[in-house]
């Protein structure tokens, strides 16, 4: 017994020296927007690499469930606020960089790219009346050819944005 013991102590240290993976948690880190955060999931090198959940303990955010390196979002995740609005995607450096998606809490879906968590290039939203608008968009604004069409779908307006205007 003892033998076992101190085989899986050796075991545990090596796990410790080499780098390798294991779960656990951390507390009072800091994400993509410098809001705390405390974090589940697994550790390697001291801090979230691979898959995880981090807690929000703020007035607007819940939880993000996905993909971590390095301590920071990165890779598929979704994020989710308290008014049941969310973010999920592509993740890098702790914000939406790549394919995504947002539900609002009006109802309105967005999907396309983002950058640096801003919705940015060619993408659509299903607003709740079920009219679409597909489009440019830059830094969470409409930007160039946007086409919408009404929820009742007997006309298509296009237009061309400048500033969101």
């Amino acid at each position: 017994m003892k033998k076992l013991a101190a085989l899986f102590i050796f075991s545990l240290a090596l796990l410790h020296v080499t780098g390798q993976t294991t779960t656990g948690r951390r507390e009072n880190l800091k994400d993509g927007w410098d809001a705390t955060i405390d974090y589940v999931g697994e550790i390697k090198n001291g801090e979230p690499n691979g898959v995880g959940i981090a807690i929000y303990s703020n007035d607007f955010a819940l939880r993000y469930a996905g993909n971590f390196l390095n301590g920071q979002y990165n890779g598929k995740g979704a994020l989710l606020f308290k008014d049941g609005t969310f973010l999920s995607g592509e993740w890098k450096n702790g914000k939406l960089n790549g394919k995504g998606a947002y539900l609002s809490k009006e109802g309105h879906l967005y999907v396309g790219p983002f950058v640096d968590g801003k919705k940015t290039g060619k993408g659509t939203f299903i607003f709740a009346d079920k009219s679409l608008l597909t489009g440019e968009m830059k830094n969470d604004t409409y930007e160039g050819r946007c086409i919408y069409i009404p929820g009742q779908g007997k006309t298509i307006s296009d237009n061309i944005y400048a500033d969101g205007k």
